[in-house]
């Protein structure tokens, strides 16, 4: 190697290799079932070029002369593999003439099933996507469906038997929206070419691949101090968030919670990791690790579910402290009863900020209706849906409210930036922002909590994510966070 002699294979041990008849070369991988496989070469495909893909570069064989040559295009090697060109590539058939360059690899992310799973994966498949009134394609290609309001996929879960669909939350008629005028933002453009007829909601089409990462999910959306880290060796989460003060919020209990979060493109999220930005809301805290409910929603940027980078909007729930998770409508659970706009939608250009430039943002609401106890999620003032109490027998009323950046990546990988990639100093317009940050009383009434309610928690060093913005005494609660990452689990 480098034109050093390593060693050798003593000719002893090897009693039918004289002369070799065949040479193979690229790249393997190996994946035990159930888990997906992992990424092949440097993880990047072999269109990307010298500089960004894996390359044996200047092969050549050597022949019973010793000297080395390059096989011409005669020679009988092809290129070959056993996965779809999704997971993995190879390109570089021999040339005619000059050097020879091969260059392979792929995100990876195949997941081998066996009969019976894949059965049970299909049957689950044809049970989330109801057959359609009508079908919308999303700028990002995704397919979007118009299901009947009353036979979306929810009411197929056993604890919904017997639930009773609601239209709007109890506390609001068509012309009254209870979001105050001047919080709400421009109504957002999902980026569909089509809508969808009335008495329909719109769901994201599940893909088969999204119920085969269906175990992997949790560890994309666990909060700050879930047991399942340790459990599970195979990554890091990294967090700069605004953690509620428990001992503070002792006496206190919430209906919800309001703000106005920043959006952004951020495209430098390797394939096996995500960046969100989101709430954690929670319910009962005084229950073991594995009863706990927590609420979830934001935007993220999640290559590995959506095979992109687009900015997207998402919600997520568990009922069990991250053992399990539902993320967005690719489980039964969350009711959607919007036509326009729901879970899993990308943020189109005109939606996202620009550095030093237009801000944009949505706002968004969760809030619990006292008379339902179903929790409502609202974005723009608009009724995307509600998560069924039924669904979270912890979650009465919210104990704490975390809100912030997270980010996860696998070990020996440097992290991804977090929020829009820079410090939360350079402030309003270069940050990443969550803006008049509100708690809901039991009183149903927003609220800006008070010094003390909340502090920063984060658990990397500041040259890679950093967090600023306490409550205040009095004014607006805004939050700035975020960083480039670049720190290296493992």
């Amino acid at each position: 190697m480098g034109g050093m002699n390593l060693g050798y294979w003593p000719k002893e041990l090897l009693p039918n290799l004289e002369t070799s008849t065949g040479i193979d070369f690229g790249g393997g991988v190996y994946t035990p079932n159930n888990e997906a496989s992992p990424p092949m070469g440097n993880g990047h495909f072999p269109q990307e070029g010298i500089g960004k893909a894996c390359y044996f570069m200047e092969a050549q064989f050597i022949g019973e002369d010793q000297k080395p040559f390059t096989p011409g295009p005669d020679w009988p090697a092809h290129s070959a593999q056993n996965a779809d060109d999704k997971y993995y590539q190879i390109l570089g058939e021999n040339p005619v003439s000059g050097v020879w360059d091969v260059a392979y690899g792929g995100p990876g992310r195949n997941i081998p099933l066996t009969e019976e799973e894949d059965l049970e994966l299909e049957k689950e498949l044809q049970s989330l996507n109801k057959p359609p009134i009508k079908t919308l394609k999303s700028f990002t290609g995704d397919l979007f469906d118009c299901i009947e309001m009353y036979k979306q996929p929810a009411f197929d879960h056993p604890a919904l038997k017997n639930h009773k669909l609601q239209i709007r939350p109890s506390f609001q008629t068509k012309n009254n929206v209870t979001m105050d005028e001047n919080f709400k933002s421009l109504l957002l453009d999902p980026g569909f070419n089509d809508t969808c007829p009335p008495g329909t909601v719109i769901i994201r089409r599940t893909r088969k691949e999204e119920l085969i990462m269906a175990k992997e999910l949790p560890k994309y959306f666990r909060n700050y101090d879930s047991k399942y880290h340790v459990l599970d060796s195979s990554g890091k989460n990294y967090f700069a968030i605004m953690q509620s003060s428990i001992y503070r919020l002792a006496p206190h209990r919430f209906h919800g919670f309001q703000s106005k979060l920043t959006t952004w493109a951020l495209p430098n999220v390797g394939p096996d990791q995500a960046s969100a930005n989101q709430i954690w809301m929670y319910g009962d805290i005084d229950v073991p690790h594995e009863s706990q409910n927590v609420i979830q929603t934001g935007w993220h940027v999640l290559p590995r579910l959506y095979n992109d980078t687009f900015t997207r909007f998402f919600t997520f729930f568990t009922i069990d402290g991250y053992k399990t998770g539902c993320m967005n409508l690719n489980c039964k659970g969350f009711i959607q009863v919007s036509a326009t706009h729901g879970p899993g939608f990308a943020f189109t250009g005109t939606d996202l900020s620009t550095y030093k430039g237009k801000q944009a943002y949505f706002d968004f609401q969760i809030l619990k209706d006292p008379k339902s106890g179903n929790w409502w999620l609202a974005m723009g003032g608009i009724n995307l849906g509600y998560w069924p109490k039924e669904l979270l027998p912890r979650f009465d009323k919210s104990s704490a409210v975390d809100l912030g950046g997270s980010v996860y990546t696998p070990n020996n990988k440097a992290s991804p930036p977090m929020g829009n990639g820079h410090f939360p100093q350079e402030g309003i317009g270069r940050a990443c922002y969550f803006m008049r940050a509100q708690f809901i009383g039991t009183d149903q009434k927003p609220f800006t909590p008070g010094l003390d309610w909340a502090y920063p928690a984060k658990n990397a060093d500041d040259k890679y994510y950093q967090i600023s913005g306490d409550p205040r005494y009095r004014g607006d609660w805004d939050i700035a966070y975020g960083g480039p990452g670049g720190l290296v689990p493992g």
